[in-house]
């Protein structure tokens, strides 16, 4: 009696290759979206830059310039 009931309990009710095919697809579909964000990424890293920005960063480095300039004029005045 014991045997039939341990017995019954590792029978499963699904086919074990179908669950293999289930835990494959299942593996599959995870390893294409981590290779679809991967993608994803490496597009947003080498996406053109858009000219506004562009021309907002050389303003603002132009800016940090002149004002490093000035300080230097200012300070070789001081001497």
């Amino acid at each position: 009696m014991k045997q039939s009931l341990t017995l019954e309990n590792k029978v499963s009710k699904t086919p074990l290759f179908l669950e293999y095919q289930k835990k494959g697809k299942e593996l599959e579909l995870r390893e294409i979206e981590r290779i679809r964000s991967q993608l994803q990424q490496i597009k947003e890293e080498r996406s053109p830059i858009d000219p506004k920005e562009l021309m907002e960063h050389r303003k603002k480095m132009e800016q940090i310039v002149n004002e490093k300039v000035e300080k230097l004029r200012k300070a070789r005045i001081g001497r």
